[in-house]
């Protein structure tokens, strides 16, 4: 495969506060309460901050489901990808047919060390390569740019780098079933759709011109995996781990559920046009005894706004932890948090050692220490207008508090040496690193949530010209089976612990982040405490 000129990198292998409205407005601000104040505005900090207008296609709905339907009409599984991590306003969606897929699974990589487990991964992209039109035949890169990578990393993958972090080490080597579960899937896709022509692409009167009813969906009331009480005591036990000094950080997620039937890729696309996210992934699968007619009804929906690492064509890496969500419309009190304060310092420490270790001595820096940012914002509708809690203009969303670190890369670091140093994310770990995630996977595992999968692991792409970007797999969810004949999404939500964390606070912290998508759903979360009062 063609290495990149000068780093090497393979593709198989505090400042001053700013805001970045990542639905469409940007500027320098003093404070997070300008966040808040476009609440009651139009998003607009000023003319030149706006994004660019031929972008803004991408998030029509009609216009990015019926190119979605046009490349799949050839068969087969479709994927799409967006944002470069360049900057945060650079996304270059592209749209392919899915040609090879290599999966890496829990036995084939846990257990091996680090160093194997590298060589592993840079092995089944090299596979992955191969068995693509657009690689060469002994899986180098053509330096076709038709050509790319579709990353699929799930969380658990870390065991293979940290094998004392989770039980499941112990059950893999131990020949249980989990030793099959995907830690990695690869997808060598064609691309056939780009930012340029999908702008052209046809409006939302003519898909459902061509199939009326086809693309409906519906997803029914989301269910905690562990309830509120659940959730608000495994914080709490986090929190005593913290007090006896065991981390200083840890991460508790929890799952949210519900039936779903209909189009993937229509909830998808509503999801994008309603949430505009930073980075967006789709990605399709069958399995078991799925005919190709029935791709779509398992797929992978990302509607992340964490940047995880991005590789740029000079070998320089580039990382954007977020640490502190707040309501758009109360996002100045992010100036005054102390604790999201001290959870994003923390993790820019880590952020720094883990990139550290593929990274030329000396090359290592924080380029903005913090910056309040806006995500998953929008207008509200003139439908929405006098609603409850709703004014007319109000702007729905969440404000993060986002850290960038970056090195530069020493040579010949391919993509299993990069995931190796850094993988899981620090940011939805916590710190120290391996304590962090013996804690999560003792408070978080249980029916319905038996693992995070690529929910906080990793999802992106390695494009043809050997640059590579992946996002945090958070605001991420999954339609798979649910053992029954349906199928059923799920939707996991975590939040940051430290110190003086307060359960019932973290318990609402992981519904805001969650509001924006189960809103753009059409869905509702189920109040069981007042089920239960019932």
């Amino acid at each position: 495969m063609r290495r990149v000129e000068r780093r090497g990198l393979r593709p198989d292998g505090g400042g001053s506060i700013v805001l970045i409205d990542m639905s469409g407005a940007a500027d320098s601000v003093e404070s997070g309460r300008e966040v808040a104040e476009l609440a009651a505005g139009d998003g607009r900090v000023g003319a030149a901050s706006r994004r660019p207008t031929e972008a803004k296609s991408a998030w029509r709905a009609g216009a990015l489901l019926a190119a979605m339907e046009r490349v799949a009409l050839g068969g087969g599984p479709i994927a799409v990808v967006s944002g470069d991590g360049r900057t945060p306003f650079s996304w270059g969606l592209e749209i392919g047919r899915i040609e090879r897929v290599v999966d890496l699974r829990a036995g084939e990589v846990i257990g091996l060390g680090r160093a194997e487990a590298e060589r592993a991964i840079d092995a089944a992209a090299a596979r992955a390569w191969a068995g693509s039109t657009r690689g060469g035949a002994s899986g180098a890169c053509s330096g076709d740019s038709g050509g790319m990578l579709v990353v699929e990393a799930a969380y658990e993958l870390g065991a293979a780098f940290e094998p004392r972090s989770m039980a499941l080490t112990e059950r893999v080597l131990a020949g249980g079933a989990e030793a099959e579960a995907v830690m990695l899937r690869l997808s060598a896709v064609r691309r056939m759709v780009d930012q340029t022509s999908l702008d052209g692409a046809m409006n939302r009167t003519a898909v459902e011109a061509e199939s009326p009813g086809k693309n409906a969906f519906e997803v029914g009331p989301l269910r905690s995996s562990h309830g509120r009480a659940g959730y608000e005591a495994a914080v709490a036990r986090a929190v005593e781990y913290i007090h006896a000094g065991d981390v200083f950080q840890t991460n508790v997620a929890h799952a949210l559920s519900a039936p779903f039937v209909g189009s993937t890729r229509a909830a998808f696309a509503a999801a994008c046009e309603r949430l505009r996210p930073a980075f967006a992934a789709y990605v399709e699968r069958a399995s078991g005894a799925d005919a190709e007619a029935s791709w779509a009804n398992r797929a992978t929906m990302s509607w992340s706004p964490e940047l995880f690492v991005d590789v740029d064509a000079a070998g320089r890496a580039t990382t954007r932890p977020i640490k502190g969500t707040r309501e758009l419309g109360s996002a100045g009190e992010l100036d005054v948090a102390a604790k999201d304060l001290a959870e994003l310092n923390m993790i820019v420490d880590l952020m720094r050692n883990d990139l550290g270790r593929v990274a030329e001595i000396g090359s290592v820096r924080v380029d903005e220490a913090r910056r309040i940012e806006s995500h998953h914002a929008e207008e509200a509708g003139a439908e929405e207008a006098g609603a409850e809690g709703t004014m007319a203009g109000e702007r729905h969303g969440v404000a993060h508090g986002v850290a960038t670190v970056s090195a530069r890369l020493r040579g010949g670091v391919g993509l299993g040496a990069l995931l190796g140093a850094a993988f899981p994310p620090g940011s939805v770990t916590g710190a120290p690193k391996v304590r962090a995630m013996q804690i999560i996977d003792e408070l978080e595992r249980r029916p319905g949530f038996e693992g995070r999968g690529v929910y906080c692991g990793a999802v992106g792409v390695v494009r043809g010209d050997g640059q590579l970007t992946l996002s945090v797999g958070i605001r991420t969810a999954t339609v798979e089976g649910d053992g029954a004949g349906g199928r059923r999404l799920v939707l996991p939500v975590g939040a940051g612990i430290v110190a003086d964390s307060e359960p019932d606070a973290e318990w609402i912290e992981t519904l805001v982040k969650a509001a924006p998508i189960v809103a753009a759903l059409g869905a509702s979360v189920v109040d069981d405490a007042a089920e239960a009062r019932a």
